[in-house]
């Protein structure tokens, strides 16, 4: 999983996980319920993704739920990855290889910038949102809440996706919802 990578590369020290079944991968202590962790003032990293705006809500509200309950989220940023100063990244944002984030780029709760996508200059992404792969997002965009951005898609200027939009793989996305889907009602 790329996230314990970037786990090791900034050497954190993973104490345990939860999921619904064990990885053989991780000799860490697992547990099956994100109930089991509550109260135990450990940090988290968000393992899971999504690709689908709802289940990125559903991300999201955990995270959210998981951060009321007193744990810690920290900003992962891979060692490869590029992140301006002046960008500034909410709880539990994620940065993966290779990624770029320029200046004055501001990033919500959890968002995940992945393998290589681009964020440029002024561009905001609301929390919970995912730039699959090699997305890139341009100047002065406005990304809403869980919007899937896919891997290739280039975002031009100043667009603006309103919450839990889909821009498939590979898209152009000018600015007019019409060249994106919208699961919200």
């Amino acid at each position: 999983m790329s996230i314990v990578d970037i786990l090791v590369a900034r050497q954190f020290v993973l104490d345990c996980y939860v999921s619904p079944k064990p990885a053989a991968w991780l000799s860490v202590q697992h547990f099956t319920d994100e109930s089991q962790i509550v109260g135990t003032g450990c940090a988290i990293a968000m393992g899971i993704g999504g690709v689908e705006p709802l289940a990125l809500a559903r991300r999201l509200a955990l995270f959210e739920q998981l951060l009321r309950s007193g744990l810690d989220a920290p900003v992962l940023v891979h060692p490869s990855a590029t992140v301006s100063p002046s960008a500034k990244l909410g709880a539990g944002v994620t940065v993966m290889p290779g990624a770029v984030v320029n200046a004055y780029a501001r990033l919500g709760r959890g968002v995940i910038v992945n393998s290589r996508a681009v964020v440029e200059h002024d561009v905001e992404i609301g929390s919970g949102s995912h730039l699959a792969p090699g997305a890139v997002v341009l100047g002065g965009v406005h990304v809403g809440q869980c919007c899937m951005v896919g891997a290739g898609s280039v975002i031009l200027q100043s667009a603006i996706l309103p919450d839990q939009a889909f821009v498939r793989a590979a898209s152009l996305f000018r600015g007019d919802i019409s060249n994106a889907e919208s699961t919200t009602p």
